[in-house]
């Protein structure tokens, strides 16, 4: 209870708002001094500071501006121009850059040009770009450039930490997180692990979605084995991670999600506790016993050594940190588990590669045997367990050890911008539509096999469909492999086919549709038009290959072509003998000859007295054709024609259709021209190089079949011959017109025969449709298939077909996180009213709740600057997008696409204490709710007045906002439009417009309160020297608390001083615990302590009504919360619209769940035997007390002790301090318990029987492994080795007490100021014999220091770990306690401040910004 008396109408409550003329009176000086030089200035090769505090905002505003010189001079129709001395100047690759942008072998300093796009902005200088702009243009991005400054400068709005850094410098990587999952595949496991080491290094974190590799114990059909299941994946990606360090100077964050259904989740689920840690080690190198051959004897024989309090023995304790450290796990929760929970059901798992209910092997046994739910489990019947023990198992995981988290999946489906049950291929984490690498993509450089432009690596441009651009090309990506997956055979009944996965789509009449949902019978789009052809090849060359196709052969004994040439055929002979010289090499040595046409003389009645043959032959000839592979397959179009030039390809057609083709039909009946060939693979190489001329065409396989037919003999007679099966391809309709223009024949008689018959029609053929009929979709095998990404019309052409780009990859899959956020705390209107004054008046005028702080918010938000605010961080975040680099090309493509950003908020709490509302109240959650939906409505029309400027995302066709009449709901829910008014569609440039994100440094920059978590509290310990001992350690406090403090007149220095005596002795509870404070101000600052689980889970789903994506929000819990409690908040989300839960229980971060070991006769260690003796003890007497007051024992006691002790006429034995002594085989010793503020610290202290004098120390204070501990047991050591080596003991006392630390405790009426004190202050009172030394009995440690303590009637300070023991002391330990009792250093690593807690489940510093993750 405050002693200080003010009530809220009489209170001030400061509004604040950002003040000062220059950039560091407007920061706080740590913010100014600390965080800015250590964060984001840029900085040299050695680390030395190239950049001041005021260029920081003016280079990232200047930065994210200029994206607006390519769209505004798309609005102007204005082109822009730029040369390679406008890249980068400062740019240490820009060589590379002018390649990338202006094309290969081009440098920075050559003269050469090309247009400014959003594809090559990213790669320019602000400086060097602007100012050449023409005058309307340049003004608009200085405009622009001056706002985006102005409001970070003014602490407005921040952009997440990675566009603060890079922005307008090299690495230009804005987005701080991505997700990249692995397929079923090793290659593309390991190639996620690769891209997933390039987004490290680039400074940004990485999350997976492992569902979707097969379970333990599955078959793997290449090797024959069985699967190790997603976990051992895991570890490989973790210890990647380990090993990366992440932009040079922190390790990358990593998330792994595992779908609730897959039959590994189990293993998932207790991946990160201790006793699998510690199995896991134990399998790969256990140093007492080599002999594991599973996991389960490790994991077993991990339980016999963990004890009832989660100590593990000493050489063992490193076993338990580290595994999977560097991962976040979460559970994807559907709602049919959440459904069975609900009913008590049994839940079946699925089987990822099959898509149907797993069944059980013997593996699958096993692991769930490993965590008790063995007995559900059968070998060979279908996996299915009950789902609510199942839900236990993941509520207990986070209740213990703060993980594994939720994510509902299903929700965050349905409430997605795309209806995925129509579009499937945007369900989040779906698989990836994919090509076979035999496909020919038309490109800009002809016919190119998938496979082999996988292997070039390079981006290259494609031909698209004219019903779907004017353009004929665009900008595509490189093909990229995406592992094994089953495919599909697509045929037509016009010869077209195409190999691919059930899910990509095909182009049709009714728009796109996936390859396994075509019937036959169904139409698919062809390729409409002309294509592109490469630069190589001639049409010598073409004429040549042609004819030797269609009407050559090859002698491979003699190693010799030969190209036939029958009666009319021999008018074209001489000029095919002049193309083959031109062809083939030069002749060898001082030959000098060119091949020539030989004349066949046969007898009359060989085929008529009229006949003539002819023969090009040559050796040469033959050489050429083994080059272009025809030596092992004549019959086919050669690669080197498919990607050659358009004279080639057009040579090689003149020549095969002159060869082997005909012109057929009248006007009446249908003219057409044919090819016939034995091989019908050839035919469709030619339908292909038609189509790329832009002829469609059909195959007519088996017009003749294969048998025997009478022909010629040669010798004027018959004679009957074995022939192959015949096949047709036939050109009809208008395709016979651009036949005539782009082919023709070489044969005049054949192209007046064409010609001919084209002139006899009226009006002309019928015109072609460019369509094909899908005959059948059978599977055809399992191989490695290829994506490529064309970001426009998002097609591209494949074997003919018409189809979707492959990298139209699932929705969150390559989704990066471009995140920023609205500072709150400077938009409470200067005369806005407290809530607590205000409700007392109107709460009766309103029927609800949420009329009532609608009514409120009008008054006390500053609403014009909060549209402002959002209108302008849309904008600022839709630049981002174009303005990024990214680390893997797939990450960039696909926020390209989709443009998804994340405005969110900061400074809630803050807002809240301005405005009079306590944190956490219904009142207060309202206020959140319908900020954040004031800022999702705001975002989206924002976004949508941009897609009028620069198109909509792509995509938009496909999302809700393209109708949004049939997604009334979600529509208006997401817009607060009236979804009537845009039956139409509603234009929108960004798919996703809102999140709130964790703020971390950001939120100290703006010096304001994290996102929409709570205050951490008022006061922290700081460090000012880089001595952490020394006594500038100081307290520092909240500056806003001050302003509230000084604008009421409180006593300020009289505030501080009771906040630091309470410190001192570890007292501090908050505000509210200081009595100088007014009640009235003390219930405002409600810090994250104060909070129940349920209330930090009511902000978090009031906040995800006015959200389009996720939040990031902790659910706090107290240490001494229970099971059931977490239970509640878990249901209590997903029943209250919430998309996932991360859960923490104060004091647990580095506890695991543990399981009870099993009784073992044999002791692990002395503690244990002396526990166990003591638990006989209290079995036969009752009590240690009774135990020494019975007659025998203390018979005992009088007879040994003084032997044992050395007392009586012994003489005491002078010790020579200058002799390293060797350890007696027996010693006796006394335990001491110290109170310290960071716990009890046990010492015990042995001396020599012969001496009298200390030999050795021990101490310990729990937590083993932990920081604390390590530190104390260390210190322990060196003072051990002292004694022994001849250090006076006096010495060692002086050296170690008044050793200061930041907190303090008092023990037995003295100041205990540091561990280093407290053992200091043990050696003391045993050489002072302050201490009683009885004969040592069997207890433990702790039993034994305890019988020595004795009352104190002083100071009480909260004994660390074991606060609750502590009389009178019944509040919840702090942020920095819970770090101590888990064993942790509560010093931050980077500041040295006291000021550590766990946010968003990571260790942060309050101080300087520093964080683990």
């Amino acid at each position: 209870m405050s002693e200080s008396e003010l009530s809220a109408e009489e209170l001030t409550l400061p509004i604040k708002r950002t003040e000062g003329d220059t950039l560091e009176d407007r920061l706080t000086g740590n913010a100014y001094h600390n965080i800015l030089p250590a964060r984001y200035l840029r900085k040299d090769a050695d680390g030395e500071l190239i950049e001041e505090q005021e260029d920081l905002f003016e280079r990232v505003g200047k930065n994210i501006a200029l994206a607006e010189a390519v769209f505004e001079a798309e609005k102007r129709d204005v082109e822009i121009t730029v040369t390679p001395d406008q890249l980068k100047p400062d740019h240490p690759r820009r060589d590379e850059l002018a390649e990338e942008v202006f094309g290969a072998g081009t440098t920075a300093e050559d003269d050469d040009e090309t247009t400014l796009s959003i594809y090559n902005v990213n790669k320019f200088a602000y400086d060097t770009v602007v100012p050449e702009l023409p005058d309307e243009i340049r003004d608009h991005v200085e405009s622009v450039a001056d706002e985006f400054q102005g409001m970070m400068e003014n602490l407005d709005f921040m952009p997440n930490s990675p566009t603060l850094m890079n922005a307008g410098d090299e690495l230009q990587q804005l987005s701080a997180c991505f997700v990249d999952s692995p397929e079923d595949d090793i290659d593309d496991i390991h190639q996620t692990a690769k891209e997933a080491a390039q987004v490290f290094q680039s400074g940004g974190g990485m999350g997976y979605a492992f569902w979707r590799l097969r379970p333990y114990g599955d078959a793997v059909g290449s090797t024959g084995g069985i699967a190790s299941g997603p976990i051992t994946f895991m570890r490989t990606y973790d210890q990647m991670c380990e090993t990366i360090a992440q932009g040079g100077a922190r390790r990358g964050a990593q998330m792994g999600v595992m779908r609730v259904s897959h039959p590994d989740v189990i293993q998932f689920i207790h991946a990160k506790n201790k006793d699998v840690s510690l199995a896991e080690t134990l399998r790969l190198n256990d140093p007492d016993d080599y002999t594991h051959t599973s996991f389960q004897e490790a994991l077993e024989e991990a339980r016999e050594l963990i004890d009832d309090e989660g100590k593990v023995p000493k050489h063992l304790r490193n076993a338990v940190e580290g595994h999977l450290s560097n991962f976040n796990i979460s559970v994807g929760i559907t709602d049919d588990f959440m459904e069975a929970v609900k009913n008590g059901e049994e839940f079946t798992f699925t089987n990822p590669r099959t898509g149907e209910p797993h069944v059980a092997t013997e593996e699958t046994k096993e692991l769930y045997e490993m965590f008790g739910l063995g007995e559900h489990v059968e070998v060979g019947e279908e996996l299915s367990v009950p789902a609510e023990e199942l839900w236990d198992d993941i509520v207990e995981g986070a209740h213990e050890n703060g993980e594994p988290g939720v994510i509902y999946l299903e929700r965050v489906n349905k409430q997605h911008s795309f209806d995925v049950e129509k579009h499937p291929d945007h369900r989040i984490l779906a698989t990836n539509p994919c090509v076979t690498g035999e496909t020919l993509i038309s490109t800009e450089r002809g016919l190119v096999p998938a496979e082999e432009l996988y292997e070039q690596g390079v981006a290259t441009d494609v031909v698209v469909d004219g019903r779907l651009s004017e353009d004929s090309i665009k900008e595509a990506s490189s093909v990229y492999k995406t592992g094994e997956k089953d495919v599909y055979k697509l045929t037509t009944e016009e010869g077209y086919e195409l190999r691919l996965t059930a899910d990509h789509r095909v182009m049709t009449d009714d728009g796109w549709v996936e390859a396994q949902n075509l019937d036959a019978g169904d139409t698919v789009h062809i390729q409409n038009r002309k294509g592109r052809f490469g630069q190589h090849g001639t049409a010598e060359e073409g004429r040549t290959l042609g004819w030797l196709v269609g009407d050559g052969h090859l002698k491979h004994g003699e190693e010799r072509a030969v190209l036939n040439f029958y009666d009319e055929d021999a008018e074209i002979s001489e000029s095919l003998a002049e193309d083959v010289n031109g062809v083939v090499r030069e002749p060898l040595g001082n030959a000098n000859y060119d091949i020539g046409v030989n004349e066949i003389t046969r007898d009359a009645g060989y085929r008529g007295a009229q006949a003539i043959e002819q023969r090009i032959r040559s050796a040469r000839l033959y050489e050429y054709a083994d080059e272009v592979g025809l030596t092992e397959d004549k019959l086919q179009v050669p690669d080197t024609v498919m990607r050659g030039s358009e004279e080639m390809a057009r040579g090689f057609l003149q020549s095969l259709f002159t060869a082997d083709g005909c012109v057929q039909g009248n006007v009446e009946k249908g003219v057409s021209v044919r090819l016939w060939s034995s091989d019908s693979d050839l035919l469709v190489d030619v339908q292909q190089l038609l189509l790329n001329f832009g002829i469609a065409s059909k195959i007519y396989e088996n017009r003749t079949e294969a048998g025997t037919r009478e022909l010629s003999d040669g010798n004027g007679g018959t004679k009957e011959y074995e022939t192959k099966d015949q096949h047709e391809l036939v050109i009809v309709k208008d395709n016979l017109e651009r036949f005539a223009d782009e082919i023709g024949f070489l044969l005049d008689y054949k192209s007046e025969a064409l010609e001919q018959r084209l002139s006899e029609y009226d009006r002309g053929p019928y015109s072609e449709r460019f369509e094909a009929t899908v005959e059948a979709v059978e599977h055809d095998g399992h191989e490695a298939v290829y994506d490529l990404t064309e970001p426009d019309t998002h097609s591209f052409v494949a074997n003919g077909l018409v189809v979707h780009n492959c990298g139209e990859q699932p929705l969150e899959e390559y989704e990066a996180c471009n995140l920023g956020h609205i500072n709150l705390s400077t938009l409470a209107d200067l005369d806005a009213p407290d809530w607590r004054v205000w409700y007392d008046e109107h709460g009766d005028e309103y029927d609800s709740i949420e009329d009532a702080v609608d009514a409120f918010l009008e008054e006390a938000v500053d609403f014009e600057e909060f549209d402002r605010r959002i209108e302008m961080g849309t904008r600022f975040l839709e630049n981002v997008v174009t303005m990024s680099d990214f680390p893997v090309e797939k990450i960039e493509q696909k926020v390209r696409e989709m443009r998804k950003i994340g405005l969110g908020i900061m400074g809630l709490a803050q807002l809240y204490i301005q405005l009079g509302m306590e944190y956490g109240s219904e009142a207060s959650n309202e206020v959140a709710r319908q900020l954040m939906t004031h800022i999702n409505h705001t975002s989206k029309w924002t976004s949508h007045e941009l897609a009028e400027e620069r198109g909509s995302f792509d995509e938009w066709d496909k999302s809700k906002y393209a109708n949004p009449t049939e997604y009334r709901e979600w529509f208006e829910h997401q817009t607060g439009l009236d979804a009537d008014d845009w039956e139409d569609g509603f234009p929108i440039r960004n798919h996703n417009t809102t999140t709130i994100a964790p703020t971390g440094t950001t939120s100290m920059v703006g010096n304001t309160t994290g996102g929409c978590e709570p205050i951490y509290n008022v006061a922290y310990y700081k460090n000012v020297s880089d001595d952490v001992q020394g006594d500038e350690m100081l307290v520092e406090f909240d500056d806003y608390f001050l302003r509230v403090l000084e604008d009421n007149d409180i006593d300020v220095d009289a505030v501080k001083e009771e906040a630091k005596e309470q410190m001192a002795t570890n007292q501090f509870n908050g505000v509210e615990g200081l009595s100088t404070v007014p009640d009235a101000i003390g219930e405002l600052f409600v810090t994250t302590g104060d909070l129940s689980a349920k209330e930090h889970a009511g902000v978090q789903v009031a906040c995800q009504e006015g959200v389009d994506s996720a939040i990031s929000k902790t659910v706090n819990a107290p240490n001494d919360s229970t099971l059931e409690d977490a239970k509640d908040v878990f249901e209590y989300i997903y029943e209250h619209g919430g998309k996932g839960v991360t859960y923490y229980r104060d004091g647990t971060r580095s506890k695991q769940v543990l399981t009870t070991r099993a009784d073992n006769t044999d002791f692990a260690d002395e503690t244990e035997a002396a526990e166990a003796l003591v638990e006989q003890i209290d079995e036969i007497f009752g009590g240690l007390e009774a135990f020494l007051e019975n007659e025998d024992v203390q018979e005992l006691l009088e007879d040994e002790v003084p032997t044992i002790t050395g007392e009586g006429d012994v003489e005491p034995v002078e010790v020579d301090f200058t002799q390293k002594r060797d350890r007696p085989d027996a010693l006796h010793g006394v335990s001491q318990r110290i109170d310290t503020g960071y716990g009890k610290v046990y010492v015990t202290i042995n001396e020599d029987p012969e001496t009298g004098q200390p030999f050795e120390l021990f101490a310990n204070i729990g937590h083993s492994g932990g920081f604390t501990n390590s530190f104390t047991e260390a210190l322990a050591k060196v003072i051990s080795t002292s004694l022994r080596s001849g250090v006076d003991p006096e010495e060692i006392v002086d050296e170690l007490c008044g050793t200061r630390s930041p907190k303090v405790a008092w023990d037995k009426g003295e100041q205990i100021q540091s561990i280093p004190d407290a053992i200091g202050t043990a050696m003391r009172r045993y050489l002072e014999n302050e201490i009683d030394k009885p004969y040592p009995t069997q207890q433990t440690l702790e039993e034994s220091a305890d019988a020595g303590a004795t009352e104190y009637d002083g100071p009480q300070t909260d004994g660390g770990a074991a606060a609750a023991e502590t009389a009178g002391s019944d509040t919840d330990t702090d942020a920095t306690q819970d770090l101590i009792d888990a064993g942790e250093s509560p010093e931050c690593p980077d500041c040295g401040s006291l000021s550590l807690y766990y946010s968003e489940g990571c260790k942060t510093c309050e101080s300087c910004g520093w964080s683990e993750c």
